[in-house]
């Protein structure tokens, strides 16, 4: 199953601490009242598409009971997805990792390690990645249409904050960003 840490933050008091640090980093911006997201529309879709969601996740829990057994005899310690990074990142080696190029031997065993543990996750997740699909795949459409407007009006509000991030003194698009639509 999934882990949303998003969700985590549509708590008031995490979307407050939230907002406090965005604002904290905003010096000698110009108020907005947006935030880390528009403001309006926002959490309403939001928890609209996490109620959607829970369909798909109940789905697919029953199938996802023997992730941990699966990944184990994988050779992987994670008794679920969102542990997987935590299964990986103490064997990583900083020392050796690349600027550019392949990296050093033991850099080289990490990502091999790492690779077997993505092909290990997507086997031991298919079942209940099909199952929550299956559930969910035919709602999303309607579930859209019903809201189009709210998503649209949500689309231009996130335009919007992008256009007034780029008119601003020291923004640009990361090294790379080619489609900006």
């Amino acid at each position: 199953m999934r882990s949303r840490p998003g969700l985590r933050l549509a708590r008031p008091a995490a979307k407050a601490r939230w907002d406090a640090a965005i604002k904290a980093c905003q010096h000698g911006r110009q108020e907005s009242t947006e935030g880390w997201h528009p403001a309006a529309g926002y959490q309403t879709l939001l928890n609209a598409f996490d109620r959607l969601l829970v369909r798909g996740d109940a789905a697919a829990a029953p199938h996802a009971r023997g992730y941990g057994r699966c990944m184990r005899a994988a050779g992987v310690d994670a008794d679920n997805a969102s542990v997987l990074p935590d299964a990986l990142i103490p064997s990583f080696p900083p020392e050796q990792a690349p600027a550019e190029g392949p990296g050093g031997p033991l850099f080289q065993k990490w990502a091999a390690r790492v690779h077997h543990a993505m092909a290990a996750d997507a086997r031991c997740r298919r079942a209940a990645f099909l199952a929550g699909w299956r559930a969910l795949g035919p709602l999303i459409g309607p579930w859209e249409r019903a809201r189009a407007g709210a998503i649209a009006a949500l689309h231009g509000r996130w335009e919007a904050m992008v256009a007034t991030a780029e008119g601003e003194a020291g923004w640009d698009w990361p090294a790379g960003v080619t489609d900006r639509s």
